[in-house]
């Protein structure tokens, strides 16, 4: 880590500044400071920090809604997965939150990952978008042959975080189809 007061040196010395993820009150200071002696800032974003599915472990911070769950057994039993006061801070979330927006719209651009979230974005009031893939360029990997030893077998990887627990939505019926087949 780079004491603040270096980095603040650093950042007035530099011909752009990439701020990853700006979601507070000093972060648009900052912005606005560099502004102030003419160095523009891009503000990078490689998800929708701002909107968060519930099972994001990130929501605790992030998090707008106070949050009901249904259990996991199919009941009719509804329980807070994120209540105001007691696992999470509304009105704390609610700082970073307009910190983001804020940062979007005053620095010249936003880079992120995807044209989804680019689009998104610019609905928020960015004046520009950079895609920067975070993705597995295959050109630069030799793709490797499928192996036939397993042909009566089907073997699924899926790799992610825990941020993307509710992507599993996604592909639970083809999982479910699979199970069944196999």
């Amino acid at each position: 880590d780079i004491p603040p007061h270096i980095a603040s040196d650093l950042m007035t010395k530099a011909a752009l500044v990439v701020m990853e993820a700006p979601g507070s009150l000093e972060a648009t200071k900052q912005i606005n400071i560099l502004h102030e002696i003419g160095i523009p800032v891009l503000v990078d974003f490689d998800d929708l920090s701002f909107c968060l599915h519930p099972t994001n472990p990130r929501y605790k911070e992030l998090g707008i809604e106070e949050c009901m769950i249904t259990a996991m057994d199919g009941g009719e039993k509804k329980e807070y997965r994120w209540k105001d006061g007691k696992n999470f801070f509304k009105e704390w979330n609610l700082m970073k939150y307009n910190g983001y927006k804020t940062a979007i719209k005053i620095s010249e651009g936003v880079t992120t990952t995807t044209s989804f979230i680019a689009d998104q974005f610019i609905k928020e009031g960015a004046s520009r978008t950079f895609i920067v893939p975070n993705s597995v360029d295959l050109d630069l990997y030799k793709v490797l042959p499928k192996p036939n030893q397993y042909e009566d077998e089907v073997r699924i990887g899926l790799f992610g975080g825990d941020s993307h627990v509710e992507d599993l939505d996604l592909v639970a019926p083809a999982l479910r189809q699979l199970l069944i087949t196999y």
